[in-house]
């Protein structure tokens, strides 16, 4: 059996069996939880609908694309938050990175893991 939360991507979680009566209520909140179609079992896939403009950019390590006008980032290696991140909801995006990484809360995070389902990671950015 794999893991009742896998990572389809850095930007999607999907939730198995009772994965989706436990975690899901934590969830809605922020996103819409889309069925998916899995002969084993029942699946959906997070979509985060919040999206929060929290990051400190000028106290994260960004690196932008050197080309490109604007100057595109390709990545974050390390991210620092404003001081209202308090206030996001359980689950979020940012919008200098909506195709790439999902953000959760401390709390929310540690509620999944009181799950203990065991194969899904998170970690720590701020």
């Amino acid at each position: 059996m794999g893991s009742r939360m896998p990572w389809l991507s850095s930007w999607t979680l999907a939730l198995r069996d009772e994965a989706i009566d436990d975690i899901a209520p934590l969830l809605r909140a922020s996103g819409e939880l889309l069925p998916l179609s899995c002969p084993e079992g029942r699946l959906v896939a997070l979509h985060v609908t919040e999206v929060m403009d929290v990051l400190d950019e000028d106290g994260s390590t960004i690196i932008r694309h050197p080309e490109h006008i604007g100057g595109r980032i390709i990545t974050i290696e390390h991210y620092s938050f404003v001081e209202k991140i308090a206030t996001v909801p359980p689950v979020f995006n940012i919008p200098q990175q909506l195709e790439s990484v999902i953000f959760f809360r401390g709390d929310v995070v540690q509620k999944i893991n009181d799950f203990c389902y065991g194969g899904t990671v998170f970690e720590r950015v701020a």
